[in-house]
């Protein structure tokens, strides 16, 4: 619940090279409600798209692009955000995961990455750009897998960046280092990627749209945050 009684919803997703241990490696279409008002879908478990919604959306008419979206965007804020979690880890001050020896390096922001990223977005499409890795090196960047989350909320204001990485963050309660594994019927990825060594630059994409094709809401905020080099690999552990 929101305050002033709005109902809020919001339902992540992630999309990873392999699946975790633990994880489901559904299909993944990313539609699974929860009365409760937070939903996870399954995401893309495997990185071949699986996790995208079927159907057709028209980005001029479902995204409303007046001052709602921008691919450079509030930069700062997305990758301090997701700065501000790594340099916990290197901390020791996240409860139940251990300290990253040598430290995480922070996450740089990456323009191209934001561009895939908005202009995924701004189809208003519930699901993984299956086609992330390829428009990527397309654009002129790194011919590297591309990992990505995913973010959904309607009934109320923008979400903020510390919110949407936060929320994924929070996974950390579900996941085992020590056995690379994530609780039964829980999600974990959003959070193994966002701490995920290997990967250097995020890049990130914020929209309004009038309707949000799959989920079937009006007046929802979508963003995706794609990462390079993607992570989330069967078998490895985050760092």
């Amino acid at each position: 619940m929101g305050k002033c009684g709005a109902v809020w919803v919001i339902l992540l997703i992630w999309g990873i090279g392999s699946c975790l241990a633990g994880c489901d490696s559904g299909d993944g279409d990313g539609s699974d409600d929860d009365s409760s008002g937070d939903a996870d879908g399954d995401g893309d478990t495997d990185g071949d798209g699986d996790g995208d919604t079927d159907g057709d959306t028209d980005a001029d008419s479902d995204a409303d692009t007046d001052g709602d979206s921008d691919a450079d965007g509030d930069i700062e804020g997305w990758t301090a955000a997701h700065n501000e979690r790594r340099q916990q880890i290197n901390a020791g001050e996240v409860s139940g995961q251990p300290v990253a020896s040598p430290p995480l390096d922070d996450f740089t922001w990456d323009a191209i990455l934001a561009g895939v990223a908005q202009n995924y977005a701004e189809l208003c499409v519930w699901g993984h750009n299956d086609a992330r890795t390829e428009q990527y090196a397309a654009a002129g960047g790194e011919n590297v897998y591309v990992g990505e989350n995913i973010y959904a909320s309607w009934g109320g204001s923008a979400p903020s960046a510390d919110a949407v990485v936060g929320s994924w963050f929070s996974e950390y309660t579900y996941y085992h280092y020590d056995d690379n594994s994530c609780d039964e019927g829980e999600m974990c990825g959003h959070y193994t990627q966002i701490v995920w060594r290997d990967t250097k630059r995020v890049g990130c994409g914020i929209i309004r749209c009038d309707t949000l094709e799959g989920l079937n809401v009006n007046n929802a905020w979508y963003v995706v945050c794609d990462y390079a080099p993607g992570g989330n690999y069967m078998g490895q552990q985050p760092y």
